[in-house]
């Protein structure tokens, strides 16, 4: 992906750099160069270079060694019988830079000098690398003017005849202040038509991914750009984050409904093994006569069943989950007389605050199920209190406690299948409703020993029980 990348930013500044070769018709080629990939893009002059002649360039720059600070760097560069000026730009992993050919600068110099003046280029040794017109200098008597070729190593020499050092030295004046003109004025004009076209939309889309990763999917790409590609990309990035936001939002309510099943489910579960042991109940304290507590036993009955049945929004009242609660226990109490003792605690401040119904319940179910231990009062305590603004529940117990494989189990939050083949879900869909409702904010934390009971504890944080209370 990042290759791919790297070469689609590379055909766009090519493109940037064939629109000003076509408008500087004096420049022979542009170049571009990426250093980790080792490749070397090149625009050229049609009439001036051929494209064997381009290729040979392009091997030939791979292999440039150049000399400077790299920012803007001159040399030289022999490509058969021909050799080239270069002008290179370096930033970041690639460079950019232009060539002219040197008979482009020597016919120049000899218009100018009416064909009198020879022209040639030695080397830091002295060695003549290049020349032109050498052979009016050895027929006459002239004046050598030398200058550098800027931090390339390289020296230029016109040969002027005496009879023409007034002129030719004003031309060449000319030539050379033109020439370090277009060097200084090229670059800058040539890095700015970049930034401008290429890397600004580049960090505009660079700084929208970012934005992403955080989360933010209302964020879009709103800055105008300079080139139809970059258009088509900022489009198409703001199109894939408004569906990816969209299939959030739709997975969301999808879970919500599943949730909805899953407790609606539960109920339906739960309510005819409840009433089929209450029925078999009510029967054996009729056969004793025992009509006084057929009574109560039936008024805890249609309590605990018209709040399981009539329950069916997403969020209840605490002090109506813990009315269940106590309905629920009674129920158990008289079903096994001095087997169960339990101690109920809800502070005022927090009867109006919400939670998923049958959360607390679900945890006192388990302890009177699996907790109870032959010849000991099962002990059941449950508070709920309000601890630096957060809903603190606690359900604690003295029975068997947790099996260590089973307690694994439910702290990676993975349903536990017992020797008969059952699987146990009740604690996970618990997690589940908690991370959808208040998802950060709510947190679910189960200690137990073999033999010292077991302790739940439920913390929704203050922001996440605040909304819920506004939403009620």
């Amino acid at each position: 992906s990042q290759n791919r990348n790297t070469r689609q930013s590379a055909y766009l500044i090519w493109q940037c750099l064939q629109r000003i070769r076509e408008k500087a018709d004096f420049m022979d080629a542009f170049y571009l160069t990426l250093y980790q990939e080792q490749e070397v893009y090149m625009t050229h002059h049609p009439k001036r270079m051929t494209n064997q002649q381009m290729q040979q360039l392009k091997t030939l720059l791979k292999d440039y060694d150049w000399i400077g600070d790299g920012q803007g760097q001159i040399g030289l560069l022999s490509c058969g019988e021909d050799t080239y000026f270069i002008g290179h730009l370096e930033y970041s992993n690639y460079g950019i830079g232009y060539l002219i050919r040197d008979t482009t600068l020597f016919e120049a110099v000899l218009e100018l000098s009416e064909g009198e003046t020879g022209v040639c280029i030695r080397d830091a040794d002295g060695e003549v690398k290049d020349s032109w017109n050498m052979e009016q200098s050895e027929k006459e008597p002239v004046i050598e003017i030398c200058c550098d070729l800027w931090e390339s190593g390289h020296t230029i020499h016109w040969y002027i005849p005496r009879g023409q050092v007034s002129t030719a030295s004003r031309n060449l004046m000319y030539i050379l202040g033109a020439l370090i003109i277009v060097s200084i004025a090229i670059l800058p004009i040539l890095w700015g038509f970049i930034r401008r076209t290429v890397l600004a939309p580049l960090d505009a889309v660079s700084a929208a991914i970012a934005e992403v990763k955080q989360d933010h999917l209302d964020y879009r790409i709103s800055r105008p750009s300079n080139t139809a590609e970059f258009e088509y990309v900022y489009d198409s990035f703001n199109h894939m984050i408004m569906e990816m936001k969209l299939l959030r939002v739709e997975k969301y309510e999808h879970q919500i409904e599943k949730l909805k099943l899953e407790a609606e489910n539960l109920r339906l579960q739960v309510n005819p093994h409840l009433l089929l042991n209450s029925f078999n109940m009510i029967f054996n304290m009729a056969r004793s006569k025992n009509y006084e507590s057929i009574q109560e036993y039936t008024l805890h009955l249609v309590d605990y069943f018209r709040y399981a049945l009539e329950q069916g929004g997403d969020m209840v009242k605490v002090r109506a989950e813990m009315k269940f609660v106590s309905d629920y226990l009674k129920i158990q109490k008289m079903r096994y007389p001095d087997a169960i003792v339990s101690d109920l605690f809800l502070e005022e401040t927090c009867q109006e605050r919400e939670i998923p119904p049958l959360l607390i319940e679900n945890f006192v179910e388990n302890s009177v199920k699996y907790g109870r231990v032959a010849g000991q009062p099962l002990q059941i305590k449950v508070g709920v209190r309000l601890r630096e603004g957060a809903l603190m529940i606690r359900i604690e117990d003295n029975g068997v406690g947790f099996e260590p494989e089973v307690l694994e189990k439910v702290q990676q939050n993975k349903a536990f299948v017992d020797d008969l083949g059952k699987s146990h879900i009740g604690i996970c869909n618990c997690r589940r409703r908690l991370r959808l409702f208040y998802g950060e904010q709510a947190e679910l934390t189960i200690k137990s020993e073999p033999g010292m009971g077991a302790s739940v504890c439920i913390r929704i944080g203050q922001e996440a029980a605040n909304d819920n209370t506004d939403r009620g």
